[in-house]
């Protein structure tokens, strides 16, 4: 999926950017009902809070962001889920496609058997929407989606959680309609996601790619 992410005008296009979403959504659902299990509290800790406490230490206002992300976390285990099996990594450039559909996952070095299945649901709509702006210059319109302006790190995921346009509307829809599936209610769908940004922070290799997810959290992720 990463060849058609990169073409030219690809994440302009309305349509062929909801094709992806939908490829990915139908994977998903058939994915997580293949390995569907009981019931239980929301857990997107897995102890993420303790290692971004670890990793990021020496940041001074570590200790204010991980506690925003234990009431994050808190309010998200007042719903429940099923247990899945978990990709663990699922963004696009793990996703092969063949005509419109996805015809396999790679890297599943992250996966388990069971676990969370909303850290594969919103890790897929996070990482796309993190490069938007990637091929515009700063400061310039984001062909495609009004409102939207390269910017700073984050600008398209900022824009997918708080902005207005054709693309932050598919980005909810596409959480709030795997919620449903989940028995979730729907409007968990922003802890959800911060939540996954801080999982980000706290597991990728890259310690940049990290500290910049933590600033994100940091600047998205409610009191």
């Amino acid at each position: 999926m990463t060849t058609l992410y990169h073409r030219w005008r690809h994440l302009s296009r309305p349509a062929s950017v909801a094709a992806d979403f939908h490829a990915v959504g139908a994977w998903l659902a058939w994915f997580q009902q293949a390995t569907v299990g009981p019931a239980q509290a929301l857990e997107m800790d897995g102890g993420t809070v303790g290692r971004l406490r670890d990793r990021f230490r020496e940041e001074p206002d570590i200790g204010a962001v991980s506690d925003r992300l234990v009431r994050t976390h808190d309010r998200l285990r007042r719903s429940c889920a099923p247990r899945t099996a978990v990709h663990g990594d699922l963004w696009h450039g793990n996703v092969l496609v063949s005509e419109g559909a996805v015809s396999g996952v790679v890297d599943w070095e992250a996966g388990a058997p069971i676990g969370e299945p909303l850290r594969d649901l919103v890790r897929f709509p996070l990482i796309y929407a993190l490069s938007l702006d990637r091929h515009t210059r700063s400061g310039r319109p984001v062909a495609g989606h009004p409102g939207l302006r390269a910017g700073p790190w984050g600008t398209g995921v900022e824009y997918a959680l708080e902005g207005k346009g054709w693309f932050p509307e598919l980005f909810r829809a596409f959480l709030r309609a795997g919620l449903d599936r989940l028995g979730v209610a729907s409007d968990c769908w922003r802890d959800a996601a911060v939540a996954g940004i801080a999982e980000i922070a706290a597991t990728t290799d890259d310690l940049d790619f990290g500290r910049r997810h933590l600033q994100l959290f940091g600047r998205l992720s409610d009191g």
